[in-house]
């Protein structure tokens, strides 16, 4: 279980039997979209659930769902547990003393039975970092940003009807433990490496450049889809997996390294090479 990248060294294996109600599942899809969320976003992460003890909630197409861990499994490339624990000077770990995690995992299963969320959680998580990236324009990038646009504003016409909002996987996993009763005993801490923008700093640019304008039209369909409440809408996993209330716990699953059709791959690679780049210039991220 060494292949895929890995926040921890040694990336210790572990099993179902390790895992507890409340932990948050942080994994890597297998496609182009969670390749570019990685790579835009940071980290090593494109998608993030919740399990409840028994399954795990989802952000999926067919909306926050309660899935079996072997499907999540079978569809991500890897997937890593992390455990909360309380601010210092406690520290402590979730299910333990005073914080139990029946409020996060009741929280977690109120979000399924509301049945009014719906996330194609590659997509939307994909139009965010698109919409929100400080990278200079390029042809790759202009090429991704218009086709997540396309495809975003078909999905929304067809799902974001009536009372039907979406919901980011991140934003499962921050609602959950956000509005465990009582509020905010069990928030997770998000601080922004500035990496990307919020989207309501992108919403709010004065004299965009053209690019910028794809950018917020992006960007106020995201917000316009979502709940009008939403404070949780600009978070990646990226940022999850940077806040000081999640530790890793070890690598649940790992398949093998998927295989991107040619052209997809050498998108991508010029992505990761603009991105690099950026890191490398005064002033990059």
């Amino acid at each position: 279980m060494a292949s895929a990248p890995c926040p921890a060294t040694p990336c210790t294996p572990i099993n179902r039997s390790h895992l507890r109600p409340g932990d948050v599942l942080l994994s890597s899809g297998k496609g182009f979209r969670s390749s570019l969320i990685k790579a835009l976003a940071g980290g090593f992460y494109s998608h993030a659930a919740v399990w409840n003890g028994e399954k795990v909630v989802d952000a999926t197409e067919d909306g926050i769902v309660h899935n079996k861990l072997q499907d999540d499994i079978s569809a991500q490339w890897y997937i890593d547990a992390y455990r909360w624990h309380s601010p210092p000077p406690g520290n402590q770990v979730l299910g333990g003393g005073d914080y139990p995690y029946r409020p996060v995992t009741d929280e977690a299963d109120r979000i399924v039975r509301e049945e009014t969320k719906f996330a194609y959680d590659e997509l939307v998580m994909a139009a965010l970092v698109v919409a929100a990236t400080r990278l200079a324009p390029t042809p790759v990038l202009k090429k991704w940003t218009h086709q997540i646009a396309t495809d975003l504003e078909i999905w929304i016409h067809k799902h974001i009807t009536g009372k039907k909002k979406t919901m980011m996987c991140t934003g499962v996993v921050c609602n959950s433990f956000g509005k465990a009763k009582p509020r905010p005993r069990y928030a997770i801490k998000i601080e922004s490496d500035d990496t990307l923008r919020s989207l309501k700093e992108v919403i709010e640019l004065r004299s965009p450049s053209d690019d910028e304008v794809l950018q917020q039209q992006v960007a106020r369909m995201l917000v316009s889809a979502a709940e009008a409440d939403d404070e949780f809408i600009s978070v990646t996993p990226c940022d999850l997996e940077q806040s000081e209330s999640l530790r890793f716990v070890g690598r649940l699953s790992e398949e093998p390294k998927p295989a991107l059709e040619p052209e997809l791959a050498k998108d991508l690679a010029e992505i990761e090479r603009i991105v690099e780049e950026s890191r490398r210039s005064p002033g990059g991220a």
